[in-house]
């Protein structure tokens, strides 16, 4: 049986809507979502899926009024299924690999033309695959290998993989890859266990495989760090950037914290930025549960206590634009389920996953002050 994908764009401006496309049906097997869209910004939308059980995967590209482009038929050497993918500004990078398999294959495909170049590595085995990125011909990927963290680099048309010497300890975790396109660089950011029941951020900074940089921030008394992201403002000072909590524990994001580092990886300034204390943070709520939500704000700020946020916190990238630097800071929380098993018995309270509840935009300059933050949602 198959379904039928809608794709819909809401265009602007809508002079001329009557003649654009509003609408493309694509076919693709039911019960399944092994399938994946891809905004490819003012360029349109790219789609694959696969079509058999020999790993052949089709590729079809449409414009911003969604008018086919171009379309390919492309299948791994090897038959190795998908595993993951990555989207730079000219390039989708495909990954294939068995899970727990040596061999690897990269599809490099232009997404403006639909051309593209196919790649074969043999790695380790028992490799598992947990994230990707490219910075041109430069390949990175994070996963494990026998329950070990590793992080390797893989070079298009150079036979081999290449681990890279990245200091884990117990319990680090791997909190993301960040390309800098300006320097050419992609940024590795670990958490790390620290002294006193703390945390430490360490970003490492590669190019072409080779480390260039090491940067880390540790933790300060009652504030937790959860994150960060590396910015460059110039060859003499960087910022590092992230979210912090209140208790280790729980690791709830409670605001931001932005540092400044001199070019010794001296740390200059710091300045934290609790969302509870933005006149505008609970504009996400409804009215009336705005006024609530301040009301048990201002009785916990009456007692010079802190006003807990319960929400897990996902960072993009940070990005350039007019003089600022401007991070989103997407907000989750807990969805509990009641679980009822007798009549006699009061239910059990599970945690069911997290949901979306909004996103926090955070402006801020080269010096690290902030130029306003606002809540969307």
């Amino acid at each position: 049986m198959r379904k039928l994908i809608w794709l819909f764009f809401l265009l602007s401006p809508l002079a001329g809507w009557g003649q654009m496309q509003q609408r493309v049906e694509i076919p693709a097997q039911i019960y399944t979502d092994d399938y994946h869209l891809i905004p490819t910004g003012s360029d349109g939308l790219l789609f694959f899926k696969p079509e058999d059980e020999k790993n052949h995967y089709l590729f079809q590209k449409y414009s911003v009024d969604l008018q086919p482009q171009w379309q390919q038929l492309l299948a791994s050497r090897q038959q190795l299924p998908y595993r993951k993918h990555y989207l730079s500004k000219h390039y989708l990078y495909v990954l294939f690999a068995k899970p727990s398999g040596a061999d690897l294959e990269i599809l490099k495909l232009d997404i403006h033309s639909g051309l593209y170049q196919q790649f074969s590595f043999a790695s380790l085995n028992n490799l598992e695959v947990w994230s990707m990125v490219a910075q041109q011909d430069d390949i990175y990927l994070e996963g494990q290998v026998l329950s070990l963290p590793i992080l390797l680099h893989l070079r298009l048309g150079a036979p081999g993989t290449r681990a890279l010497a990245v200091d884990y300890q117990h319990k680090s975790e791997f909190q993301g890859f960040y390309v800098d396109t300006i320097r050419n660089q992609v940024h590795v950011s670990l958490l790390r266990p620290h002294a006193f029941q703390s945390y430490r951020v360490d970003i490492y900074c590669y190019h072409r495989g080779e480390q260039k940089e090491h940067y880390f921030l540790e933790g300060e008394k009652g504030y937790q760090l959860l994150n960060g992201q590396l910015v460059h403002v110039n060859d003499q000072e960087v910022l590092i950037v992230g979210n912090y909590a209140l208790d280790k524990s729980q690791r709830y994001t409670q605001g931001i914290y932005v540092a400044r580092l001199d070019g010794n990886h001296q740390e200059k300034l710091r300045q934290y930025y609790d969302y509870s204390d933005l006149k505008n943070y609970f504009n996400y709520l409804s009215p009336d549960q705005q006024t609530e939500a301040q009301k048990r704000l201002q009785k916990v700020k009456n007692k010079e206590k802190d006003f807990p946020l319960y929400f897990r916190s996902h960072l993009q990238p940070i990005v350039y634009h007019q003089g600022q630097y401007i991070l989103i800071d997407n907000s989750y929380e807990a969805e509990l389920m009641s679980q009822q098993f007798s009549t006699t018995r009061p239910a059990n309270i599970i945690f069911g996953g997290l949901r979306y509840s909004h996103a926090t935009v955070v402006a801020f300059d080269q010096k690290g002050d902030c130029c306003g933050i606002i809540t969307l949602n």
